[in-house]
């Protein structure tokens, strides 16, 4: 194994070698997050970075010029770029938990936009246009009373799904969760940048009301986790009343947007 362990250290391409420092750098930051919030967060993040690094080792064991190497090669990039976008939602979900600095956000979104950068330059896709993954970290969330709200919204629902017990995991505290983490991730994506056109001011306007129905959607597994937990009333009207501020603060924003942007073409 000790042969085998070398020879694959001389065979790491440069995406390769760059996607196993990617997988490092955040499995040593996700060891660092409270084991009860592990389930709930590392796992969502880990599935689609395993499985892009993992498409990343056979892409660079496909050598030769033979046509079915160069086909399979193609496949594996090709999933190496659909699992790397998918790890974009639940970075924004993990580092909005941890509480990631600036330069620690930036830091990440960099090496993951480098490596699609390096994937679409050996996989030949000149002409094709790449994604790009985005990171807000916790210094924009105060920039924006929308974002800033959200984002303590976010954390505060995974502090009481986080207690929640095992046997209603799947059923209650993963659907919570995921709302609430689609609502975040929705709220960022609509603040990635201001509109220029009409179809941007659209896009925005999609990802606000996709927030908003997120946030209407968490209350009713809510009430069953209510249910389950015993939480006292104190505890629930706080939690739906930072569900309702949001709502009602997004939608003014989308209200005000249809007046800020109705001059775009």
């Amino acid at each position: 194994m000790g042969v085998l362990r070398s020879r694959r250290g001389l065979a790491y391409s440069e995406f390769e070698r760059r996607m196993w420092k990617i997988h490092i750098n955040l499995e040593s930051r996700m060891h660092a997050l409270p084991a009860r919030y592990k389930k709930h967060v590392c796992d969502k993040v880990y599935e689609p970075m395993n499985k892009a690094y993992s498409a990343l080792i056979i892409a660079d064991e496909q050598k030769g010029s033979a046509q079915a190497a160069k086909d399979k090669r193609q496949k594996c990039f090709r999933a190496a770029i659909h699992y790397l976008t998918q790890m974009e939602k639940p970075l924004m979900c993990f580092f909005n938990i941890r509480g990631i600095s600036a330069d620690g956000a930036n830091e990440i979104e960099k090496a993951l936009n480098l490596e699609i950068a390096l994937i679409f330059g050996a996989a030949g896709w000149d002409k094709e246009e790449k994604p790009v993954i985005h990171i807000l970290h916790k210094e924009k969330f105060k920039r924006l009373a929308f974002l800033g709200k959200m984002s303590e919204l976010h954390r505060y629902t995974f502090q009481k799904t986080a207690h929640a017990p095992n046997d209603c995991f799947d059923a209650l505290s993963t659907r919570i969760d995921d709302y609430a983490t689609n609502a975040l991730y929705a709220v960022v994506m609509a603040n990635i940048k201001p509109p220029e056109t009409r179809a941007e001011a659209e896009a925005r306007d999609a990802w606000i009301k996709d927030a908003i129905d997120n946030l209407n959607a968490m209350q009713r597994p809510m009430v069953g986790l209510w249910n389950i937990m015993q939480y006292s009333e104190r505890v629930m009207d706080e939690w739906a009343g930072m569900i309702d501020e949001e709502i009602r603060i997004l939608t003014g924003l989308r209200d005000a947007d249809r007046k800020r942007y109705s001059g775009l073409k």
